[in-house]
């Protein structure tokens, strides 16, 4: 329940700060998503059992509203790095190092909580400051964004913006192709990514690490170092390979590995080298491949107008592909075994793969004449469209409701003195 909770939170974070931030900007949600982060990781920290309310409903508590502040961060901090690029040629180097702090981050954390149990620390206190630690890199990118400016291309779409409600209903008409795109393939992705997980103590046996807290805190640390060179491939390479290239490839060679890990598993098992090689190879490929892209899409081909309700969209498709994969991948474990689950997981890749092919935009973010210059042109003829209808439309139809009942009042007692 505690793990769910935070995922839930993600996800209503990623839809809600995504859209707002369109209405009120980026620099504020982008300042108030880490104070979250903050809130949420101290208060998991100080948690204590209570027979009214146990531990365990104010952790679920607590890492849901962690789980709402870094929700947002999904497409606060995609649409902030991808509105203060300084040339579109570098925009896709700028999201794509962004999004790679998350490898970063994730070895820190494994690390932390590696030094804390290889001490004398109580296990108590241990996982106490594990959960709190979350606060410290909230706390400096709070530090940061406060001395931070709005972006450009929101002031620019503000100042022009005559109905939020509009903005939505253009790029619903327009971009309905490229977020089935970029929301099905989170999702995808996201079961896909889950599948990881399960290999936990087969890694752990095959390593020699034996069993214990630590040595699961040790194994964490080499699999969060497995993952982190495709983060790093994808900031190299992101330009030269293409973004709809590289998600497609990277997917495809997912569902290669794990086919050749679902039929073969029990024969690779026995070969330590081997099976670690397949199941490192799973990180590089998801990293240089479809997980970097799937937050880079977005953030570059949606219009400034929409772009973070967009990217928000689609992240929460992710998480909610994460958590069909937590709730079924456990039973289907069970009833028939880890195979079956790594089959399925290859399925999904490869749908993964076509599902890229039919629907993900092939752009470059630099081309005058390409499809983002192509579809920005048409959702702002269906935009001025829309717009039009509401500035030649009755004035009061726009205003407040108080405004439209003295309106109304007023109509009212005209009416009466005329019949008088």
């Amino acid at each position: 329940m505690v793990a769910s909770t935070a995922l839930w939170g993600a996800v209503a974070g990623q839809v809600f700060f995504g859209s707002i931030a369109d209405y009120v900007g980026r620099r504020r949600i982008f300042i108030i998503t880490p104070i979250l982060v903050i809130v949420g990781a101290i208060l998991s920290a100080l948690a204590f059992d209570s027979s009214t309310f146990t531990i365990y409903q104010q952790l679920a508590l607590y890492r849901f509203i962690l789980g709402f502040g870094v929700g947002g961060e999904y497409p606060l901090s995609a649409t902030y790095s991808s509105e203060v690029s300084d040339s579109h040629g570098a925009r896709g180097r700028t999201i794509s190092f962004t999004f790679a702090m998350q490898g970063l981050g994730n070895l820190l954390a494994t690390l932390v909580m590696l030094i804390l149990l290889s001490t004398a620390c109580p296990r108590d206190v241990a996982w106490r400051i594990g959960l709190g630690f979350g606060a410290v890199p909230a706390a400096i990118a709070f530090t940061i964004r406060s001395r931070s400016h709005e972006t450009k291309d929101f002031v620019a779409v503000k100042e022009s913006r005559v109905s939020h409600w509009n903005n939505m209903r253009a790029a619903c008409a327009v971009y309905w192709k490229e977020m089935i795109g970029t929301a099905g393939t989170w999702l995808l992705l996201d079961i896909t990514f889950y599948g990881n997980g399960l290999f936990t103590a087969t890694i752990t046996t095959l390593m020699g690490l034996g069993t214990g807290s630590r040595n699961a805190a040790l194994n964490a640390v080499y699999i969060a170092l497995m993952a982190i060179p495709g983060y790093y491939l994808s900031v190299a390479f992101i330009d030269h390979i293409g973004r709809r290239r590289l998600q497609w490839i990277g997917s495809a060679i997912l569902a290669v590995l794990y086919f050749v890990l679902g039929q073969w598993f029990d024969d690779l098992a026995t070969i330590s080298a081997l099976f670690l090689i397949l199941y490192g190879l799973t990180f590089l490929f998801s990293n240089f491949g479809p997980n970097m892209t799937t937050f880079l899409i977005p953030a570059e081909f949606y219009p400034p107008e929409v772009r973070a309700t967009c990217h928000g969209i689609s992240a929460a498709s992710g998480k909610i592909g994460a958590a069909i994969a937590s709730y079924s991948f456990s039973p289907l474990k069970t009833a028939f075994g880890i195979r079956a689950v790594l089959i399925i997981c290859a399925v999904v890749a490869a749908i993964g793969t076509i599902w890229t092919l039919l629907f993900v935009p092939d752009y470059k973010p630099d081309d005058c004449s390409g499809p983002i210059v192509e579809r920005r042109e048409q959702y702002h003829r269906k935009l001025a469209a829309l717009n039009h209808d509401i500035v030649h439309r009755p004035a009061y139809n726009e205003l407040s409701i108080l405004e439209g009942l003295t309106i109304n009042s007023n109509a009212a007692d005209t009416a009466i003195t005329s019949d008088v």
